[in-house]
């Protein structure tokens, strides 16, 4: 079992508000191969060196040559968020007897349910969306 790492839209938000935990993978946009962003999900040795500790990939005084942006797992945000900015994030699972269309995974924020009027098939997915909820309720951007 491994942990989750987050989507590329909730790291660009993520480095918005300020993300700064050091992590071991991260996002860099490739214009060249006509890619937006791509995932650099391996350790050891490669292209970008021996990947063995965690760095801060949105740290806006490093000088990458390819812009990246910091893949934290949601464990690692959802800490940060209740941490940092006192957000606490979860998911609820609501199972109806006899009832599977309604039984599902809904994200929370301090024990409210987000929205019951979309469902997630998995904790993972409902999560990710908490996360994005728990970023937009951070006051103030970073300047990055």
């Amino acid at each position: 079992m491994q942990d989750q790492l987050i989507t590329i839209e909730t790291a660009k938000l993520a480095k918005e508000k300020g993300f700064d935990i050091p992590t071991l993978f991260w996002y860099f946009k490739n214009n060249q191969a006509g890619l937006d962003y791509v995932l650099v999900d391996y350790l050891g040795e490669g292209q970008f060196g021996n990947i063995v500790d965690p760095d801060n990939h949105n740290n806006p005084k490093m000088k990458w040559v390819l812009e990246r942006v910091s893949a934290p797992t949601q464990s690692l945000l959802q800490r940060w968020l209740r941490e940092k900015h006192n957000i606490y994030l979860g998911v609820n699972t609501l199972i109806y007897a006899g009832d599977k269309e309604a039984s599902g995974f809904y994200p929370t924020i301090k024990n409210e349910t987000l929205s019951l009027s979309h469902k997630f098939l998995t904790y993972e997915e409902a999560l990710e969306i908490g996360l994005l909820a728990g970023l937009e309720h951070i006051k103030h951007e970073a300047k990055v």
